[in-house]
C-alpha cells in the first residue's frame, strides 16, 4: 500500500509542477475540480506503449485564462483496448462545462484516480462517462446499483452451471472489468448503504481485496514475476482498470447523507457545475429540427430560469432537468402544443388546484399559453381510427402497421373508440412515429390506461408482453425467472427478456405497487441502454457487439409503464421521482364530459340516453370533489361503467341497486355518504331510500361490550315441515355434546354425529377411524 500511495503522490506531484498549480489553489478546486483552466485538446495512442495514449491539454478558449503558449501541456495516461477518440455521437454538445468537466476527468485519470461524478438527475453524468470511454478507448461496463445490494454483489453473484446444475461463482461487471483492464461504471452509487459502498474501499485504493469464493484480488505490479494464469486464488488488476461512479444529488438542501468521508478519501469527486444558458441553448438547438421546435427554447428556458428550487416546491414540480428540456423540444417536432407538453412533464393533471395556479401563472410569464390545448380536436368527434392493410390513419397521422409471427400475441380490446382516447393515442403514435420508445402513462385508478395501450397495439398490429408488477416484486423475477427442470435450475426469459429480443411492445403495469429499487432498475435500460440480467447476461443497445452474452435491444422494441398516481389513495410509490424524466409521460385523465356519455351508451346500448347522461354528470361531479379535497376517493369511468353493464344485463334491479355496487363501502362515513347522495340528487338520480349495509347493520344495537342488546332469531326457510327441522333428541344445554359411539367402528367422513368406536384409545374422539 506504501509504494502504491508514494507512486500515486510522485505522479500527483509531476502533474501539478507540469500546470503550474500551487497546493492552495488545488485545495480550492478539490471540491469541484471541474473548473478547470484546461480542456483537452487531443489524444493520440502512444508509440511506446500500445496501453497508454498522450493526451494534450490546452487552455479553455472560452475562458481566456491564461496566455497564449506555444507548446501545451500534456501527460501520459491508460488507455482501454478499443480505438481511442472515436467520434461522439451527433447529440453530443461540447459546452464550456461539458469540456473542463472532461478535462477534470482526464487529469483524475493520468494520476491514476478513480472519480466521482455528482449533479442533480438527467444533467449529462451518463453521456460523460461515455465521452471519457469513446476518447480513451475503454469498453464500458454499466453496473446499475439498488438499495438491495450487498458487499458481495459488488464483487461475485452465485450462479448456476447449465450443463451439471452445481452452483458457482462469477465475477460482478466491476470485477470483470477489473481483470479485463476495461471501465466500470457504478450507475447510481447515492442508493447503496454507506457500509455497502465502503466494502470496496481497498479495490478502489489499493487494487487489494478478497472475493467471497476466496480468491484475492491483487495489483498487477505485486506478483513479483510470476505467472498469475498457474494460480487460480490470484485475480490480477489490469493497470488500465478504472471505475467511475455516478451519483445524482437532489436539488436544494439535504439528502447528501450517503455521502461520508471514506466515500471522500477513496474517489476523487467532480461535482458538474451548473449549465449556463448558452450551454442549454446550445444543446437544446443540437435536437432542435423544425420552426416549431426552435421558437420553443426561448420558453422552455425562461420556465427553467423562473422555476428555482425554491419555487418548484411550492408548485409541488421538480425543477426542469436538461434531458426533460431536451424532450420538450423533441415532441414540439410532432405537436405544436408546448403548454400540453410542459404540463405532462410537470404532471399538471395530478397537481392539486393551488399548485396548478401557481405553475401556470409561470406559463404565462414565459408566453406559453394553453389556447391550441385543445382546439385542434372537436370533443363531439375527435380524430377517426381508420384500418385499411398495412396502413393505419388515426386523424392526420399515418404510420405503417406490423408484421407479426404470432397474431395471437397482439391483443384485441373490447375498447370503443371515444373522443378523448383516440386523441391521446393519435399524441402517442406521433411520438413512437418521431422516434420514441419509452412511454409512461400515469393518472388514477379506472381511467383507461390499459385499454389504451391495448388499442395502441391493436392499431399498429404490435405483438404485446404483459408484466404486472406487485408489492412483492424483486429485481430478479422483473428480468428473469428461475424454474427446476430435471433437478437443475434453468433460468427462463422474462416478458422484458423476450420482448427486448423479439421487438415486441412491452406493458408492465401496476409499476406504483412494486418496491422502487425494483422499477428503477429500468433507468438503466431506458436511458443508458444497458441492464445486466440475474444471469450474467447483459442487455445493450450498442452497435458492433459480438458477446454471446449480450442480448441486443431490438429497434421494434418499445416499454409502456402503467402507474397510478402515488400516495393516497392508492398508496403506491412515486416512480416519477425516480426515473419519470426517462420516460415520454402521459398524465390520462377521466374522459370528458361528451367522451364519457358515449363511452357508457356504448356498453349500455338498451340504457335510457337521460340516464346516461344523468349518470356521467354525477360522476363528473364526484371527481370535481375530490380534486377540491372534499372526497378522499376519485371516482373513475370504470365505476361508472360497472353501474351502466349491471343496469344493461339485469334491468329489474333498478338504478339504487346498481349504485349500491359502488357506493356501499363509504356509507359507513355519514358524511361521506350524505355528500355521495346529494351529488347524485342534484343531477337527478335518487338513492336516499335505498337500504344500504350501514342502514342494515344499524337495525342491530351493541353495547359497549360488543354484546346484542336485541334477541336474535332463527328463521327456517325452504320447508313446508317445521317439525322436520326440529332435532327429536336435542342435546342439554347444561354441558358439552357428546357424539353417538360406533360400535362396528367405521369410517367417517367430514362433520358427523359421531364420537367414537371401540377400536381403541387412539380412535376414540375421532369419530372411529374417521379423518
Amino acid at each position: 500500500m506504501g509504494s502504491h500511495a508514494m507512486n500515486k503522490n510522485e505522479k500527483f506531484e509531476e502533474f501539478k509542477s507540469l500546470f503550474g498549480t500551487d497546493d492552495k489553489e488545488l485545495k480550492s478546486t478539490d471540491q469541484d475540480r471541474s473548473l478547470s483552466r484546461y480542456v483537452v485538446k487531443s489524444v493520440t495512442r502512444s508509440s511506446d506503449d500500445a496501453q497508454r495514449a498522450k493526451v494534450v491539454f490546452m487552455p479553455d478558449p472560452e475562458l481566456l485564462l491564461l496566455e497564449h503558449q506555444e507548446e501545451f501541456p500534456s501527460v501520459y495516461a491508460p488507455t482501454g483496448s478499443r480505438q481511442i477518440n472515436l467520434n461522439s455521437s451527433t447529440y453530443t454538445v461540447h459546452t464550456s462545462s461539458f469540456r473542463t468537466a472532461l478535462a477534470a476527468m482526464m487529469q483524475e485519470h493520468a494520476v491514476g484516480n478513480d472519480f466521482l461524478l455528482v449533479s442533480p438527475k438527467g444533467e449529462g453524468k451518463t453521456i460523460l462517462a461515455q465521452e471519457f470511454a469513446i476518447l480513451m478507448g475503454y469498453e464500458t461496463h454499466l453496473f446499475a446499483m439498488n438499495t438491495e445490494m450487498t458487499s458481495q454483489n459488488l464483487l461475485s453473484r452465485r450462479s448456476t452451471d447449465p450443463s451439471t446444475g452445481e452452483t458457482q461463482w462469477e465475477d460482478s461487471p466491476l470485477m470483470r472489468a477489473a481483470r479485463q483492464g476495461e471501465l466500470c461504471v457504478l450507475d447510481g452509487v447515492e442508493k447503496l448503504r454507506p457500509d455497502v459502498l465502503s466494502s470496496i474501499q481497498s479495490l478502489i485504493v489499493d487494487r487489494d481485496i478478497q472475493l467471497p469464493d476466496g480468491r484475492r484480488v491483487l495489483r498487477h505490479d505485486r506478483i513479483n514475476g510470476k505467472n498469475p494464469e498457474n494460480n487460480d486464488s490470484i485475480v490480477v488488476v489490469h493497470p488500465s482498470f478504472r471505475v467511475i461512479a455516478l451519483a445524482s444529488m437532489p436539488r436544494g438542501d439535504g439528502g447528501a447523507k450517503w455521502i461520508t468521508p471514506n466515500l471522500v478519501a477513496f474517489f476523487s469527486t467532480i461535482c458538474l457545475p451548473s449549465l449556463t444558458e448558452d450551454c442549454l441553448r446550445a444543446i437544446l438547438k443540437r435536437y432542435a429540427s423544425s420552426e416549431a421546435s426552435h421558437s420553443a427554447i426561448n420558453p422552455i428556458l425562461s420556465v427553467r430560469e423562473q422555476l428555482s428550487d425554491s419555487i418548484a416546491v411550492e408548485c409541488g414540480v421538480a425543477p426542469l432537468s436538461t434531458r426533460s428540456m431536451v424532450r420538450a423540444v423533441r415532441r414540439m417536432e410532432s405537436q405544436n402544443n408546448l403548454h400540453h407538453i410542459l404540463s405532462s412533464i410537470f404532471l399538471f393533471d395530478l397537481l392539486p388546484p393551488r399548485q396548478r395556479v401557481a405553475l401556470e401563472a409561470i406559463f404565462n410569464r414565459s408566453g406559453i399559453s394553453d389556447d391550441q390545448r385543445n382546439a385542434s380536436v372537436d370533443s363531439k368527434t375527435g380524430p377517426m381510427v381508420v384500418l385499411d392493410g398495412n396502413e393505419a390513419t388515426i386523424g392526420s397521422l399515418v404510420i405503417e402497421r406490423g408484421n407479426v409471427a404470432r397474431p395471437e400475441m397482439v391483443p384485441s380490446p373490447q375498447a370503443f373508440d371515444i373522443p378523448a382516447h383516440t386523441q391521446i393515442i393519435e399524441e402517442l403514435l406521433r411520438d413512437w412515429k418521431s422516434g420514441e420508445r419509452y412511454f409512461l402513462l400515469l393518472g388514477n385508478q379506472g381511467v383507461g390506461k390499459n385499454i389504451i395501450v391495448d388499442r395502441i397495439c391493436e392499431i399498429a398490429n404490435w405483438e404485446r408482453e404483459y408484466i404486472q408488477l406487485h408489492r412483492d416484486s424483486t429485481i430478479g423475477q422483473l428480468t428473469l425467472t428461475p424454474q427446476l427442470e430435471d433437478g437443475k435450475i434453468v433460468w427462463n426469459d422474462s416478458p422484458l427478456v423476450r420482448a427486448v429480443r423479439d421487438g415486441c411492445t412491452l406493458v408492465v403495469d401496476e409499476a406504483d405497487k412494486a418496491p422502487v429499487e425494483v422499477v428503477s432498475v429500468l433507468k438503466g435500460l431506458v436511458a443508458d441502454g444497458e441492464l445486466l440480467l440475474a444471469d450474467g447476461r447483459r442487455i445493450s443497445r450498442r452497435d458492433g457487439v459480438s458477446d454471446c452474452d449480450i442480448i441486443r435491444i431490438h429497434p421494434n422494441f418499445s416499454l409502456w409503464i402503467l402507474a397510478n398516481r402515488p400516495g393516497f389513495p392508492f398508496l403506491g410509490n412515486d416512480f416519477f421521482r425516480e426515473i419519470g424524466d426517462s420516460f415520454n409521460t402521459r398524465v390520462v385523465s377521466n374522459p370528458d364530459l361528451d367522451s364519457e356519455i358515449r363511452l357508457l351508451a356504448s356498453y349500455a346500448p338498451s340504457l335510457d340516453e337521460d340516464i346516461i347522461r344523468d349518470l356521467a354528470s354525477s360522476f363528473s361531479d364526484l371527481r370535481s370533489l375530490f380534486d377540491n379535497g372534499d372526497l378522499t376517493y376519485p371516482y373513475s369511468t370504470r365505476e361508472a361503467i360497472a353501474v351502466v353493464k349491471h343496469l344493461h344485463k339485469y334491468p329489474k334491479d333498478g338504478l339504487d341497486v346498481a349504485l349500491r355496487n359502488i357506493l356501499d363501502f363509504d356509507s359507513y362515513d355519514k358524511h361521506t355518504y350524505s355528500m355521495l347522495c346529494e351529488t347524485f340528487q342534484t343531477n337527478g338520480i335518487s338513492i336516499s331510500d335505498s337500504l344500504s349495509w350501514k342502514e342494515d347493520i344499524s337495525r342491530f344495537k351493541y353495547d359497549l361490550e360488543g354484546k346484542s342488546q336485541q334477541e336474535l332469531s332463527i328463521e327456517y326457510i325452504g320447508s313446508n315441515r317445521a317439525e322436520d327441522q326440529k332435532s327429536l333428541n336435542p342435546p342439554e344445554n347444561s354441558g358439552p355434546k357428546f357424539g353417538k359411539w360406533d360400535e362396528n367402528n367405521e369410517i367417517h367422513f367430514g362433520g358427523n354425529q359421531w364420537a367414537g368406536g371401540t377400536g381403541g384409545s387412539d380412535t376414540a374422539g375421532l369419530g372411529g377411524r374417521g379423518r
